[in-house]
């Protein structure tokens, strides 16, 4: 029968509709379930630990070397912010929770390229003022020197 329009079901892209409309309404009904915990997450308070929040973190003076240990807490290099004196020579330490990439320590404009898979410590002089951020090999561990 020329002319004759068949139903909705003759159509050879109709199973290609049914699988779009069945897995975007999975999508929607996955989203609807996670957001009461997503909204949660948002109103809950991070608690912060003070041994991650230090600022000053020269923990030694030792015949006029700076004296710093550094290790990982909270994803991230801790402390998060280092103050070092310009022209005085600093020694980093691994404090022991290194571990991975976070092993090697570098920062190019302070010239530091410090291997604690190798060393117990790593001594340089900083002999460019400013603020500074120091990463893993990687890039994945971040924390930051100041240089005063």
């Amino acid at each position: 029968m020329k002319g004759k329009k068949g139903t909705i079901m003759d159509n050879k892209y109709t199973p290609l509709v049914f699988l779009i409309i069945v897995l975007g309404f999975s999508a929607v009904v996955i989203a609807v379930r996670n957001m009461p915990s997503g909204f949660a997450l948002q109103s809950q308070e991070i608690k912060k630990d003070s041994s991650n929040l230090d600022v000053n973190a020269v923990q030694g003076n030792t015949d006029g070397i700076q004296v710093v240990k550094i290790g990982l807490k909270g994803g991230n290099y801790y402390p998060k912010v280092i103050n070092l004196a310009y022209g005085k020579p600093v020694t980093i330490q691994n404090d022991g929770t290194l571990a991975g990439c976070a092993m090697y320590v570098s920062q190019p404009q302070l010239r530091i390229n410090a291997n604690f898979e190798k060393n117990k410590e790593y001594t340089f002089t900083p002999t460019t003022k400013g603020t500074f951020v120091y990463t893993c090999s990687m890039g994945m561990y971040k924390g930051t020197m100041n240089v005063l």
